[in-house]
Parts: structure tokens; C-alpha cells; sequence
């Protein structure tokens, strides 16, 4: 019969790697990783007109959320509840409370903000403030040498896909 003789170096890499596969298998399941927060996956949009705010938030319901919005900023909180099955198995799900707050890149309408939570998705559709948003002055030039006034009348609002990038083009 032939014997393994390990070194006493390798017992301890040995000891190592066993003490760590155990505790990556308990973090999983662990109650300290259930009440641990985590933070919702997000992506921000600006058109002329508003600022959409979209979150990743898979599993849990809109009565399950805090929403709030000023002018500067979105916070949202909430919970995902545990899975209290019986057992033990991997998992790479995040349970538990989670906070994010979002500073927005300008200031918006809060007060008008519109919502829709569709297979785990939360869209926030932000309004811009009307003194934020671009305005497009038609200016029209006299070419009568009498009179040197220039008439200044806004133009006609525009929708944002008419909006021309180079003011220049033809």
C-alpha cells in the first residue's frame, strides 16, 4: 500500500483552500448576505425634452418601492424579499434592502414625472424644467437701410426628432 505524504507547506495550502471553498459556499445562504444592501443597475437618457431613468429591478413589485424625485435628484428604495425555502444551494441573486441615489444632470419638472415598471424594468421619464430646455430664436434681419431695428420672434416649437444637430446645414 502506498501512502500520500504531504509537506507541511501543502496541508496548509490545503487547509487554506478547503476553509475558503467552505466559506464561498455558506456566503450564498447566509443571513449577514440577505440583509446586506446591494444597488439596482441603471441607465440614463437625455432628449430635448426630459431625462428617462431606467433600473433594473427584477422580482419586485411597485408597492415594494420608494420613490422619490426633486429637482436634482432620484432616490429609490426597497426590498427584495429572501427565499426562506428549506435547503442550501448556490446562488447569485441579490436579496435583501437596496438604496440608490441618482444625482440627474439637470433639473427637472418633479412634480410631473410619469412611471411604468414592465418586466423588471422601472422607466422614470423625467421633464426637463421649461427654462432648461433649448429654445430656438427665429431672428429676422431688415435689409432696409432706414430702418436698423432687428425683429426678434420666437419660433415655433419644435419636436425633438426635427430638432437639426448642425444649425448650419441646409
Amino acid at each position: 500500500m502506498s501512502r500520500l505524504i504531504i509537506s507541511a507547506p501543502q496541508q496548509k495550502k490545503e487547509l487554506l483552500r478547503h476553509q475558503l471553498n467552505q466559506l464561498l459556499n455558506d456566503v450564498g445562504t447566509s443571513q449577514k448576505v440577505a440583509d446586506m444592501t446591494w444597488t439596482p443597475a441603471m441607465e440614463m437618457q437625455t432628449t430635448s425634452t426630459a431625462v428617462i431613468l431606467r433600473l433594473e429591478l427584477p422580482g419586485i413589485a411597485g408597492k415594494d418601492l420608494d420613490l422619490q424625485v426633486t429637482r436634482e435628484a432620484v432616490k429609490i428604495a426597497g426590498v427584495r424579499p429572501t427565499n426562506k425555502s428549506q435547503g442550501r444551494w448556490p446562488s447569485e441573486i441579490r436579496y435583501g434592502k437596496f438604496r440608490r441615489l441618482i444625482p440627474l444632470p439637470v433639473a427637472v419638472e418633479n412634480t410631473q414625472v410619469q412611471t411604468e415598471l414592465n418586466n423588471g424594468i422601472l422607466t422614470l421619464t423625467l421633464p426637463k424644467l421649461t427654462a432648461v430646455r433649448p429654445e430656438v430664436v427665429k431672428v429676422k434681419v431688415s435689409s432696409d437701410d432706414s430702418s436698423r431695428e432687428t425683429e426678434v420672434a420666437p419660433a415655433a416649437v419644435t419636436e425633438p426628432d426635427e430638432l437639426k444637430t448642425d444649425l448650419w446645414a441646409a
